[in-house]
């Protein structure tokens, strides 16, 4: 079995609304979700949510704050 990977998403707001992103990658391709990706090495959660919208949305974010965690 495979270890499972860290995922970090990123609540951002745009224009008084809830920036989100459609995905392009299966599991649900097409559907509305945050932007959001994995955790590399040593990288910390908030960085990585940062990367993500920026990748996926070209939204550049800051003063990052965990809001919540699911196991």
């Amino acid at each position: 079995s495979c270890n499972p990977r860290l995922v970090a998403c990123c609540i951002a707001e745009w224009n008084g609304q809830v920036l989100l992103c459609r995905r392009a990658r299966e599991p649900g391709l097409g559907l509305w979700a945050l932007p959001g990706g994995h955790v590399e090495a040593s990288e910390p959660v908030q960085a990585a949510a940062a990367r993500a919208a920026r990748r996926q949305a070209d939204a550049v974010v800051d003063d990052l704050a965990l809001f919540r965690v699911y196991n």
